[in-house]
């Protein structure tokens, strides 16, 4: 018996990872620093995206790709990204 009031101590449900599928799975592409000014802007980035899509979770990486592919085109690279 256990000191918890005689129950036994029980593990934490781990969440479910990614469905395993006939995909492969994604790798790391770039990972990158900043100041912490740097950090407080991206997230008001982030705020003002969501706010004018009217979508609440974008998640952070579909703006750094959308921002990728802006600046891809503006650089004259005319190659059409694939999907990720």
């Amino acid at each position: 018996m256990s000191v918890l009031g005689g129950l036994m101590p029980t593990m934490a449900k781990r969440k479910a990872g990614r469905k395993k599928g006939p995909l492969p799975p994604r790798e790391m592409i770039a990972a990158f620093k900043g100041s912490s000014e740097f950090g407080e802007w991206f997230e008001r980035l982030l705020e003002y995206c969501r706010r004018e899509s009217g979508w609440a979770t974008l998640p952070a990486s579909s703006v750094i790709e959308r921002a990728l592919i802006l600046f891809a085109r503006d650089q004259g690279f005319d190659e059409e990204a694939p999907a990720r």
